[in-house]
């Protein structure tokens, strides 16, 4: 599991961002501090997913893939939290877009799977 700033014993459930080491060493806003986590889970993920593509050890794959998914999970988690705090808002998208782009998307997996 991803450790550093954030504080929860399971990256599904009680997230809260740890931001006391943040404040005291630059001062940040509690916004900028969990703006700056998101963008590292983000980088984090796209270095995990690119590692694991491009290693020939399975092992090793496999530990990379379990890390990301750790991470994407991670991410959410900061993600949801500055949505609820509306500092990163989004709208919904009408459902029949969601059905669209969930048939596109599935389409795709089963074209490259064949």
């Amino acid at each position: 599991m991803n450790q550093g700033p954030m504080n929860h014993t399971n990256n599904r459930t009680g997230f809260q961002p740890n931001m006391a080491g943040y404040q005291q060493s630059a001062n940040w806003t509690d916004e900028e501090i969990i703006s700056d986590i998101l963008t590292t889970e983000k980088t984090m993920v796209g270095f995990y997913g690119t590692s694991a593509c491009e290693t020939t050890c399975p092992n090793l794959r496999r530990v990379l893939v379990d890390n990301m998914s750790c991470t994407v999970g991670d991410q959410y988690q900061v993600f949801d939290q500055m949505r609820q705090r509306n500092w990163y808002p989004v709208k919904n998208a009408p459902a029949q877009e969601v059905q669209d782009a969930k048939t596109k998307y599935s389409q795709m997996k089963n074209q490259i799977c064949q």
